[in-house]
């Protein structure tokens, strides 16, 4: 009866110490994935917001300048700031099209689905977490009832020698 206790006890530290360790180990990493694709997502939100700032600035300007160097230079600002973010964000630039409010368009239009994407991977990775935290609990409470039986084990040689 002593050596079934002292054994069930084993079994429950190991289930204890592997599983669950390894388990939490998954959950840090999924949740460290989950962190940086927020931090993605905040960052593609704030170009949204430039892109929405450019295309203010691009009827300001086109209604404002009164040569077509003002204009030119308003565009080419642009231009250039669209190219930037497509570079930084790996998102396509059409050069064939050459309006800078479709170009801005077309900018908030793929980032937004670029956010998107990004949100449902989350969703994925958190709830990847949250199933294998619950396996967690599955294990401890396993984990629990094998130390409680090893000890009645343990406990139930003293009443065997009562008796």
């Amino acid at each position: 009866m002593v050596l079934i206790g002292i054994t069930t006890t084993i079994k429950s530290a190991l289930l204890s110490q592997t599983i669950i360790e390894d388990n939490n180990i998954v959950i840090n990493s999924l949740n460290e994935e989950a962190r940086a694709i927020d931090e993605n997502i905040d960052h593609l939100w704030q170009h949204v917001k430039e892109a929405e700032q450019k295309k203010d600035l691009s009827i300001t300007v086109n209604t404002l300048s009164q040569s077509p160097q003002q204009s030119r230079a308003a565009r080419a600002y642009i231009t250039s700031w669209i190219d930037k973010i497509t570079a930084t964000t790996a998102i396509n630039n059409d050069k064939s099209v050459t309006d800078e409010m479709l170009l801005i368009d077309m900018l908030k239009t793929a980032l937004i689905d670029r956010i998107n994407d990004l949100y449902l991977d989350q969703i994925t990775l958190d709830r990847e977490s949250e199933e294998l935290a619950e396996q967690n609990r599955l294990y401890k409470n396993i984990a629990l009832f094998l130390q409680i039986l090893g000890l009645m084990f343990v406990l139930a040689k003293d009443v065997f020698r009562a008796n």
